[in-house]
């Protein structure tokens, strides 16, 4: 296995815990927190799709595909989560 695909999944399995955590402790977080979290997520949304149409050429791992799928689901689910469904019950 190439090292470039190892440094590359150690930093999207980062992205993801990074997502998840955030999503999870959303309730708990104050409005400017959950916007600046969701602001340092949302970046990765178009560079993740990109890579994802990218990694479907021919020739390409599978890995990469699933790799940049899944970085993409996370942040998505992350920043839903972030701006619509993080707040606090009354």
């Amino acid at each position: 296995m190439p090292l470039e695909f190892l440094f590359f999944a150690a930093v999207g399995v980062l992205v993801i815990v990074g997502a998840v955590l955030a999503a999870a402790n959303a309730g708990q977080m104050g409005t400017g927190l959950r916007l600046l979290a969701a602001l340092v997520l949302v970046p990765a949304v178009p560079l993740s799709l990109f890579g994802l149409l990218a990694s479907r050429e021919p020739g390409t791992s599978p890995a990469w595909a699933a790799l940049y799928g899944s970085v993409l689901l996370a942040c998505l689910v992350a920043c839903v989560r972030l701006l619509v469904g993080g707040r606090r019950p009354s």
